[in-house]
């Protein structure tokens, strides 16, 4: 009768569990975290309710908001008839084929519904009334009438954490566009693709030096390069951890921009790509045509890639997952372009009611980085994690 340490289906040596009941639970989601995904989730929730009205004859209990990107809608088996069975493995065994063909019948006519929950006898579904981890928004059942009513008419209705993440009103640009996965994997290219390739790259480097020279920095000739890595010359270059020191697997994100990013634009941009991954504030720094971000939050590892999956920061997830961590350079200078110009602060992106708009705690030694930068952050309210001193490192780049 213990309910936690239950023995696996196929050990036959262990005494078997009794099944005393099973709810029938459906599970919508549609990712991403968002009011037009969640839209979507009721809709498709709504007409699964509909349909299991007409074609089944299994008790409607009610509906739930999962706290995160979709519903639940949980029904009672009014046929007791299999958990008359005598012998509590063959009882457990007939649920689940039931609940199997069952759900075959709901996929057969299109619902959108989890393939792994509800004939699976032994999963957990969240508890209402307990906060979602990764956005801190409450587990609720809802109205009976929810679920036929547009989201938005409601959805400020679901209680929260006073620091849950907000939810975004649009969809994030790499649903909007359908851009897959930025990373691919290495490939042999073809002589001419080869060719192409150094003759863009030619063109590239002409036009940086174009750049420089209208930036102010003098440059012998039209046709001069810029210096190459087997060239002897070497800098010194400040970098700074995106690890949170003291914590085991916190990272904060500190990242430079998208170069593409014009400068005119680069401010509301970035408070849009904020909104879209749900991490806030953000602390923007300039070195010559390059924007330096800070978001000073201790976010552990698993839940930085699900923020940064598609988005234009999407490569940072590669550097997660071989070292956990990865270096950014923070001293003048150290941006591509502009060597001879200033990191100097752009000001806080998001607006102050977001300070507190995620549910990670605050990263000490980044707010101690954004201090010692020029750009200290006040009036923040919440947990703090990580010792103060940030993890620093000085490299002679050639």
């Amino acid at each position: 009768m213990d309910p936690i340490s239950l023995p696996k289906l196929r050990d036959k040596k262990s005494p078997a569990p009794i099944l005393l009941d099973h709810l029938v639970v459906f599970d919508i989601d549609c990712e991403p975290f968002c009011v037009p995904r969640l839209e979507q989730a009721r809709q498709a929730a709504h007409k699964l309710r509909e349909w299991m009205a007409k074609e089944t004859k299994l008790e409607y209990i009610h509906s739930v908001y999962s706290g995160s990107k979709g519903f639940h809608l949980v029904y009672h088996e009014p046929d007791r008839s299999l958990f008359g069975i005598e012998d509590l493995r063959e009882r457990e065994q007939a649920v689940r084929a039931a609940r199997q063909e069952l759900l075959l019948r709901v996929l057969d006519a299109g619902h959108p519904v989890d393939k792994t929950v509800t004939a699976d006898t032994r999963r957990i579904i969240r508890l209402p009334g307990s906060l979602h981890g990764g956005t801190g928004w409450a587990c609720t059942i809802i109205e009976d009438d929810w679920l036929s009513r547009p989201l938005v008419e409601w959805v400020d209705a679901i209680p929260r954490h006073r620091s849950a993440r907000r939810m975004p009103k649009r969809l994030p640009l790499s649903a909007r566009r359908g851009i897959g996965p930025l990373i691919s994997a290495p490939r042999k290219f073809s002589k001419s693709i080869r060719k192409w390739y150094n003759k863009r790259s030619k063109r590239r480097a002409k036009a940086r030096v174009e750049r420089v020279t209208a930036a102010g920095v003098e440059v012998e000739s039209d046709q001069a390069e810029l210096p190459r890595r087997d060239e002897k010359t070497s800098t010194l270059r400040l970098q700074v951890s995106a690890h949170v020191n003291g914590t085991k697997d916190r990272s904060a994100l500190v990242t430079w921009l998208p170069l593409r990013w014009s400068p005119a634009s680069v401010e509301e941009k970035t408070e849009q790509l904020l909104h879209e991954i749900g991490l806030g504030p953000g602390l923007l720094f300039r070195d010559g045509r390059r924007h330096l971000l800070i978001v000073p939050r201790a976010i552990p590892q698993a839940a930085l890639k699900k923020h940064l999956r598609g988005s234009p920061l999407e490569p940072r997830i590669t550097d997660i997952e071989a070292r956990g961590h990865w270096w950014v350079t923070v001293s003048p200078g150290g941006a591509e372009f502009g060597e001879e110009a200033l990191l100097e602060s752009v000001g806080l992106i998001e607006e102050q009611e977001g300070l507190n708009s995620t549910a990670h705690p605050f990263s000490r030694p980044h707010l101690e980085l954004c201090r010692r930068l020029g750009q200290p952050l006040s009036d923040i309210s919440g947990d703090v994690a990580g010792s103060a001193m940030p993890s620093m490192r000085i490299v002679q780049v050639s």
